[in-house]
């Protein structure tokens, strides 16, 4: 403090070498937003220090996100002075001095704006959002709640706050976005729709009868609607989420088919988004049971898969990356850092958008499920997502987390950590879309069309106000 300084001054000649020195400290402005993006530093450990001969004790380094996976970039070269001191300490002359390298700034692809009316809309329920351009992956709002203030740990955090954020129920150091791992739900049915098209297990007038319920070997897997849909195709089956339909075309694709389309959508890997310490979700197959259990696939097991539940499990940055997929047939890593830049603003590096793949599936059969997406939103379960004056794209989906009995009880009747995560996904304008969007809230007080297709809704809203605002400001400076 200012106070601290003017009395070490002051009594400078009674201690003995003792001197004070100006150094950089590193601040996050915006606090708890963006923290889980951004990360933050500590000083560097034992074990660190053994791997890195450039660390210093007591030196501050990345520990998570983007502080942690851009630290060779961020950090600089620190400088240093051999000086000639007294009998008493005090600083007679330089000898020697060597000028710190200040690191470089990265800039990020993160629109600010929308990242706060994101973090807006999620509130106080605990989830992600996370929103991309599907043109070039670049992130440009991604939410993680609850979260932390990065500050905190700059100057070494207290043992007392430490020990209250690990033992927070809902975790939140956990950066969701990239680290929560859930069953993806009936957002999962966009993959095996596009599969079961392109393989021709179906066609767009194939009709299956949903009487609410498949009985499958000595089984009952039930439909959502309690009386079914009746007869539907895919269109209407993704529309009001069938789950009939898509036990049937998981039966006839098979789990390996399923598994292989969705590793085109980025399920079951890391996307690559280098923030640290990013979760691969699991995309499972015939071998993985093998490997992990040393027993066979059931076909049982296939028919949950296909809806988004049992083994299957996704992160809110894939399921993100898989409906912009959808959206534009071409699959881009997840870009944050757009280009790195030296302290005077000039160049050092840029970092182009990357082409992961190309969608495996005929431009007919990814305008069949765009269309159905669509109507999702016009007219079906995700109508909450619905705006004004724009199409979107999207795709409910409610996972289960517990089953309690045979009968399916409300989410008020049930513990928080017992209560269904809600999925929503969507991409708009649907006719050439500039953004894709997957909001996860878990154990929400109800499903996804309920509880977050509204909160996307609100993300869409700004970003498109957004986009409105500045160009008029761009035309009105011309």
């Amino acid at each position: 403090s200012y106070d601290e300084v003017a009395a070490i001054e002051t009594h400078q000649l009674e201690l003995s070498g003792v001197s004070l020195r100006v150094t950089p400290s590193r601040t996050y402005p915006h606090g708890p937003m963006l923290a889980h993006v951004l990360g933050y530093v500590g000083e560097v450990t034992p074990e660190e220090l053994a791997r890195d001969e450039h660390y210093r004790p007591g030196d501050l380094i990345g520990k998570a996100g983007l502080e942690k996976g851009w630290e060779g970039d961020l950090r600089g070269v620190d400088g240093g002075q051999q000086i000639e001191v007294d009998a008493l300490g005090r600083q007679l002359r330089i000898l020697d001095e060597q000028e710190s390298t200040p690191g470089h700034t990265l800039v990020l692809s993160i629109d600010l704006e929308l990242q706060r009316a994101a973090e807006h809309a999620m509130g106080d329920r605990v989830g992600a959002i996370v929103a991309l351009d599907p043109r070039n992956g670049d992130v440009l709002a991604m939410v993680s709640e609850p979260s932390y203030d990065p500050n905190a740990f700059t100057g070494g955090i207290k043992p007392g706050l430490w020990k209250e954020l690990l033992g927070n129920p809902r975790h939140p150091l956990t950066g969701r976005a990239t680290q929560g791992q859930y069953p993806p739900g009936s957002t999962f049915k966009i993959i095996v729709a596009a599969a079961a098209l392109e393989e021709g297990i179906i066609n767009p007038f194939t009709r299956i009868r949903c009487p609410g319920y498949l009985r499958y070997g000595n089984h009952t897997f039930r439909c959502w609607k309690h009386g079914g849909h009746g007869s539907v195709n895919v269109h209407d089956a993704l529309v009001g989420s069938c789950d009939v339909f898509f036990y049937q075309l998981g039966a006839r694709l098979g789990i390996d088919t399923i598994a292989r389309y969705a590793r085109q959508f980025g399920l079951g890997a890391p996307t690559g988004i280098g923030v640290g310490s990013e979760r691969g979700g699991l995309m499972p197959d015939t071998d993985w049971k093998k490997r992990r259990f040393g027993q066979p696939w059931h076909k049982g097991e296939t028919l949950s898969v296909a809806i988004g539940q049992g083994a299957v499990m996704a992160t809110p940055l894939q399921m993100a990356q898989a409906v912009a997929t959808i959206a534009t047939g071409m699959r881009y890593t997840p870009r944050l850092v757009q280009r790195i830049e030296a302290l005077d603003g000039s160049l050092v590096r840029e970092i182009a958008p990357q082409m992961a793949s190309r969608l495996p599936v005929r431009e007919t059969a990814l305008k069949q499920v765009q269309e159905a997406l669509v109507d999702t939103v016009s007219r079906g379960t995700g109508n909450k997502a619905r705006l004004r004056d724009i199409l979107v794209g999207g795709k409910t989906g409610t996972s289960q987390v517990v089953t309690i009995g045979k009968t399916r009880l409300k989410a008020h009747q049930m513990k928080w950590n017992q209560r269904d995560h809600a999925w929503f996904v969507a991409f708009a304008p649907a006719e050439e879309p500039t953004i894709a969007i997957a909001t996860l809230v878990e154990h929400a007080d109800g499903g996804g069309g309920a509880v977050a297709a509204p909160i996307t809704k609100d993300v869409l809203e700004a970003f498109f106000r957004l986009q409105q605002e500045r160009e008029a400001v761009r035309l009105a400076q011309n």
